[in-house]
């Protein structure tokens, strides 16, 4: 006899899941669950398990066809008709001889009775009953995310009474388009409590948690001087921004502010190989920046282009017999970062108005392009190497860049 499935079904009902902690949740925060109660020690219960018996025993009355012990029947199933085979017939043993009224005769066989008894009756045991639990991220869409690098790590296991996770928080681009800064996802539990040989699943009310977005700007800096250097043996360094027309970035203080923030969140998520790759980028780009004595901030058009560099003087310096001499961004910019989702692209000219040759920029895990030397016909790009397209072009873009659109 087994436990009724019912005992556990009400059991079940008694657990639930608490989340410890708000439910809103920062990038990078631990998010912390627990199952209430954690466990059922202590908690038994009757069940009646069948017992056998099989009992032989041999007296008189019977005559068997031999005198050797006879073996024991299977109990199940028995076959009455087995017995027939060891029996010469019943008593009594002896019998007038026939044709001689006086005198008698033995029967042939062994005298003796053959019994066997066989059945079941129940046993009264206390079982324990035991619980275990399986968490799971139902992430957007109602599908249930694997556990990986790229979606959450459990740090203590998806088996344990008190989980904890790192939720991967969905990454987007910082524009004025995206109007929402977070995504609902659910923490899931199944519990499942066994008694003896019943087992009954049950699937708790679900935990739901609003995890903020990752919001990266996308945006280009260039550098007057190789590697981003700040100064060149007597020259000054300069900067040189451009971010898209929907960004809703707009001066220098803004951008800063934006990165700064942006370095801070990625700093908890650096388990994750690829946020680990953008925060060694962003990173370089904010110390290039702050070093930089200065900086010139610009938004493309409509169209989001930036279509004459000449436009933007980099920086003026006053020289004792020509006065105020100014360096405008054409035609001498030497490296740059780029930034931006991965699969984000920029077009970037030698000449005005997006003519004459011209590289793409492509960001790819990472999120970042890095280019230290521009005087080449082919610059190396960094991470991977592979980010820079110069479409074959027989001229060195160092000091040469004029225009640029973002794609």
């Amino acid at each position: 006899m087994a436990i009724p499935l019912e005992f556990l079904q009400t059991l079940a009902s008694t657990f639930s899941t608490v989340l410890d902690g708000p439910s809103d949740v920062a990038p990078g925060s631990v998010v912390r669950v627990k199952l209430t109660p954690s466990s059922v020690e202590g908690v038994r219960v009757t069940d009646l398990i069948e017992g056998s018996f099989n009992l032989t025993w041999i007296t008189k009355n019977v005559r068997f066809k031999d005198p050797d012990t006879e073996p024991v029947f299977d109990a199940e199933p028995f076959n009455s008709s087995s017995v027939d085979t060891l029996l010469e017939g019943g008593m009594p043993t002896r019998l007038p001889v026939v044709g001689n009224l006086v005198g008698t005769q033995e029967l042939p066989g062994i005298p003796g009775e053959l019994s066997q008894l066989a059945g079941t009756f129940p046993i009264a045991v206390e079982v324990p009953v035991t619980v275990s639990i399986k968490w799971e991220i139902i992430g957007f869409g109602g599908n249930s995310l694997p556990e990986g690098p790229d979606t959450f790590t459990a740090l203590n296991g998806l088996s344990s009474p008190d989980a904890s996770f790192i939720i991967v928080p969905p990454i987007v681009e910082l524009n004025n388009t995206v109007s929402v800064s977070e995504i609902t996802y659910f923490i899931r539990a199944t519990i499942t409590l066994t008694a003896g040989a019943t087992t009954h699943s049950q699937l708790l009310p679900d935990i739901p948690i609003n995890l903020a977005f990752v919001k990266v700007p996308k945006l280009i800096v260039f550098f007057l001087h190789k590697n981003f250097a700040a100064v060149d043996g007597d020259t000054d360094g300069a900067a040189f921004i451009v971010v898209p027309h929907n960004s809703p970035l707009h001066s220098l203080t803004e951008l800063q502010a934006t990165l700064n923030a942006l370095e801070s969140t990625l700093s908890s998520l650096s388990s994750i190989i690829s946020l680990a790759g953008f925060l060694l980028g962003l990173s370089e780009l904010t110390s290039a920046l702050t070093a930089q004595p200065h900086v010139q901030f610009r938004v493309a058009n409509l169209s989001d282009e930036f279509n004459n560099f000449n436009d933007v003087t980099l920086k003026k310096k006053w020289h004792w017999l020509f006065g105020w001499r100014s360096t405008e961004a054409e035609d001498e910019l030497s490296s740059l970062i780029f930034i931006g989702l991965e699969k984000s692209q920029i077009d970037c000219f030698i000449d005005r108005n997006r003519r004459g040759p011209r590289f793409t920029l492509t960001t790819g895990a990472a999120m970042h392009v890095v280019v230290r030397d521009l005087h080449s016909k082919s610059p190396v790009s960094q991470p991977l190497g592979n980010e820079i397209d110069t479409h074959s072009s027989s001229r060195s873009f160092g000091d040469e860049l004029s225009s640029l659109k973002f794609l």
